[in-house]
């Protein structure tokens, strides 16, 4: 809250704070860019130089995750829930960072995410197929996946109370095929990422819209499951770089050529149609969800068990 370095940190550290840099809010102009530079990028010198900000908070920004109840889903090789809001969450499962718009981006993550999806592919089909097509074969099953269940803890889980968590298909059957697997592997990661959008949520309010991005975010199969999984509409940036993004919006204001970020932001962040909830997917995820919940308690007690063998 102060924006300061934390004087229970450095003494924790022992770091001596006078090796510590000075703070300074992203988008301030530190000077122009010189001669020495300009001459070997080719560029004028008077260009101001600004600071700039980590990858995740300026993506956040070129993302158009700007102000309160928008809510962020960046899936790669994991998935990173973001929600903004006045205050820090504080739990030992969130992470916070101060947003370049003045507001706090409380985050968890479920690292594997989009892992999941490239696990399934090698594991089915020795990565002989394309995520389309992937997709394509999920699709062919039900919501819901005929109550088939997928914990997708492949690499463990950094944000948890115990990081030693496991994954596991439960309820197979023979009735179960590809598409069915498929489906449940996109679906426990929506499971997942709902229980943890719960606990964000309690600290200030479910997201009225949540921003997709990352590889993700390219398969409208998933966003679909996501959007019902959670009752909340997606949207998608049309362009997938937002930290190129944010960086040229930070440079709009700086310069004067917008009059403030929200100004950017409107005019640099376009968005595709929003993917809404269905109803009846809704409806049965909402079914499902106690017992994916009750599933992954239940499989704690053998966690360490595995690792003892």
């Amino acid at each position: 809250r102060s924006r300061a370095w934390s004087d229970e940190l450095i003494g924790l550290t022992g770091i001596p704070r006078r090796l510590l840099p000075g703070i300074r809010e992203p988008g301030a102009v530190l000077a122009g860019l010189g001669a020495d530079a300009a001459r070997l990028l080719g560029l004028d010198a008077d260009i101001p130089v600004l600071v700039g900000a980590g990858d995740f908070p300026m993506a956040l920004l070129g993302s158009g995750v700007t102000g309160k109840g928008l809510g962020s889903d960046v899936t790669g090789t994991s998935t990173i829930i973001t929600l903004l809001g006045d205050e820090p969450v504080m739990s030992p499962e969130v992470s916070n960072l101060a947003t370049i718009d003045g507001l706090w981006g409380s985050f968890t993550l479920l690292d594997a995410g989009g892992d999941a999806v490239r696990w399934a592919r090698r594991a089915f089909h020795r990565n002989g197929l394309g995520y389309a097509e992937i997709s394509a074969i999920a699709e062919e099953a039900a919501a819901g996946s005929d109550a088939l269940f997928f914990l997708p803890y492949l690499c463990g889980e950094r944000f948890a109370a115990k990081p030693n968590s496991r994954a596991q298909f439960f309820g197979l059957t023979s009735a179960h095929g590809l598409a069915e697997l498929h489906r449940s592997v996109l679906e426990g990661v929506a499971f997942s990422v709902r229980m943890k959008l719960d606990g964000l949520a309690g600290g200030g309010g479910r997201p009225q819209r949540i921003v997709a991005s990352g590889g993700g975010a390219q398969s409208g199969l998933w966003l679909k499951i996501k959007a019902s999984m959670y009752d909340i509409p997606f949207i998608v940036p049309e362009e997938p770089e937002g930290g190129i993004i944010g960086a040229a919006i930070l440079m709009a204001v700086a310069s004067g050529d917008a009059p403030d970020l929200a100004s950017a932001v409107a005019r640099m962040v376009r968005f595709g149609r929003p993917i809404e909830p269905d109803p009846a997917w809704r409806d049965r995820y909402d079914r499902m969800m106690p017992i994916y919940a009750d599933l992954y308690s239940a499989a704690a007690s053998f966690h360490d068990r595995l690792d003892a063998l």
